[in-house]
């Protein structure tokens, strides 16, 4: 199993081979090419994208584990949502995380919203702020920061 570091420029690496796949599709269907070759350039944008899916996963998962944590996939209760300078939301692509089969014990935010405004939510709502060295959602464009209650409680943010 990869560290967190091991993964990094392979996360890069497969992020960005995903962008040039999904530009390349996008200008063949603009240009109006050949079916076929929008066919063909659809299928490896396709491919790329699972591959940086499979490694976003990957990363994910080991960091949860570092904290002795396991990743929550199914969890649909959301904090609560600010929005900072031009409209970026400050909880973005969260990844939630339990203690073991216990409760939620933090969840780490992938956002394009400035890390002052990441930290004043964090402060405003009660959690603790950790900046991330990158993000594997979007490691060229946003920043992830880990989020954990500074009391024990729930992790909604008060969002209903």
């Amino acid at each position: 199993m990869k560290t967190l570091e091991e993964l990094r420029p392979l996360i890069f690496a497969a992020h960005n081979e995903y962008i040039r796949a999904a530009r390349i599709w996008w200008d063949a269907r603009r240009d109006k090419a050949p079916s076929v070759d929008i066919r063909i350039a659809h299928w490896k944008m396709a491919v790329a994208a699972e591959k940086n899916n499979a490694l976003a996963a990957d990363a994910r998962d080991t960091f949860a584990r570092s904290r002795g944590w396991r990743v929550d996939t199914r969890c649909r209760v959301y904090p609560a949502t600010t929005y900072g300078a031009l409209s970026r939301r400050v909880i973005d692509h969260p990844d939630f995380f339990r203690a073991g089969a216990g409760r939620m014990v933090g969840f780490i935010t992938h956002t394009a919203a400035k890390v002052d405004e990441i930290m004043a939510y964090a402060e405003q709502y009660g959690y603790s702020a950790e900046v991330l060295p990158y993000s594997w959602y979007e490691p060229d464009y946003y920043t992830a920061v880990l989020l954990t209650p500074k009391a024990d409680g729930d992790l909604t943010g008060g969002a209903a």
